[in-house]
């Protein structure tokens, strides 16, 4: 399956969510609206006096739907907060707020600097600060990366290996990148850390000059679990000790 293919999964979901959050909301506020009207206008009481009455009621009940909305969303947040700490928290990450409703945890992970970062999409990251001098990008096979490829006049890495058929590879060294990829080892740990939960998730592995990233696009919060995240923070280390005892690359890639 494609980037495209997972994309329009995932956009095709959020916006089915979305619509009917939307039908729901519109209906509450319009039957709102016809039962105050209606209730006006059956009390007794002058003209004059209906319309003060009304539009008390109506400023009311818009300041009832913002208030419970506002107190769901609070809700919302700080339970997925509760499950996410109940992650990466034992795993000795301090964890607090990102952006306007996501999560950030930090901490040391045998011996390196560890960042995870939660937000909106829902996107999950983990970096894994390692020195590596160079660049190689790795994602599924797609037009849209292909287009990035060649925007940037980027080659990518020909591996003869099916197992790697779904996965496009962009290194700034492509020699580093053919030893990285020779370790039987690290082939196992990339196809691991590449290996999507759902049919519309999108995984992400980035090799970086100061860190290694992971990320996860359009994975539901249910399949962040304490063995999940202990595995994926595990590979990430292999990868990077696999990373480190190869040769220095040749042409170091700039920050």
């Amino acid at each position: 399956m494609t980037t495209e293919n997972r994309l329009f999964r995932a956009y095709g979901k959020g916006c089915a969510r979305g619509t009917l959050l939307y039908s729901i909301v519109a209906f509450i506020v319009m039957g709102g609206f016809c039962f105050l009207s209606a209730l006006v206008l059956l009390l007794p009481l002058d003209d004059d006096v209906q319309i003060f009455v009304w539009v008390g009621l109506v400023v009311a009940f818009v300041l009832l739907i913002v208030g419970c909305t506002a107190l769901a969303a609070v809700i919302i947040i700080r339970k997925r907060a509760s499950v996410l700490d109940q992650v990466f928290v034992p795993l000795g990450l301090t964890g607090r707020g990102y952006l306007t409703n996501g999560r950030q945890y930090h901490g040391n992970y045998r011996g390196s600097d560890i960042h995870v970062y939660f937000y909106r999409g829902p996107t999950l990251q983990i970096y894994l600060d390692v020195p590596l001098g160079t660049r190689i990008g790795i994602g599924r096979h797609g037009a849209i990366s292909s287009l990035a490829a060649d925007i940037t006049d980027t080659q990518s890495l020909h591996l003869d290996d099916p197992a790697f058929e779904h996965l496009v590879v962009y290194p700034d060294d492509a020699l580093w990148a053919a030893d990285l990829f020779a370790n039987p080892q690290a082939r196992d740990v990339i196809l691991r850390l590449m290996d999507e939960d759902s049919p519309s998730e999108l995984r992400i592995l980035s090799f970086t000059p100061n860190a290694l990233l992971w990320q996860s696009r359009y994975n539901i919060v249910q399949n962040i679990n304490p063995d999940t995240a202990r595995s994926w923070i595990d590979d990430l280390y292999e990868l990077a000790q696999i990373a480190q005892g190869l040769r220095s690359p040749k042409a170091p890639s700039k920050e």
